[in-house]
C-alpha cells in the first residue's frame, strides 16, 4: 500500500457520517426533488448533511466513494460567487 492509498483510507475511516447516513440523506433529496446538493467548498469549516446541506473538502472523497459505490452519479457546479457545490443524481 502506498502513501496515498494510506492517505485515502485515514481519510473515510475519518469522516463524521457512516456510509448509510449519507447515502440515506442524498436518497430522501433526489426522492423530493430529483438531486442531491451540498455545498462543498474551501470556505466550509465543518459538514453538515441537515439543513445546512455542506460537506468539508477533507470529506469529499469519502462522500464520493461512498455514492459511486451505490450507483450515484454526481458533477461539480459553481454559482456565480464561485462556490462549489456536489450535484448526486441517479
Amino acid at each position: 500500500m502506498n502513501t496515498a492509498e494510506k492517505l485515502r483510507n485515514e481519510m473515510v475511516i475519518n469522516v463524521p457520517f457512516t456510509k448509510d447516513e449519507f447515502i440515506s440523506k442524498i436518497s430522501e433529496r433526489i426522492k423530493r426533488s430529483g438531486l442531491a446538493s451540498f455545498v462543498c467548498d474551501h470556505h466550509i469549516r465543518e459538514t453538515d448533511l441537515g439543513s445546512r446541506s455542506t460537506i468539508r473538502m477533507t470529506h469529499e472523497f469519502a462522500a464520493l466513494k461512498y455514492a459511486e459505490s451505490e450507483g450515484f452519479r454526481f458533477r461539480y457546479k459553481w454559482n456565480s460567487y464561485g462556490v462549489r457545490y456536489l450535484i448526486f443524481t441517479l
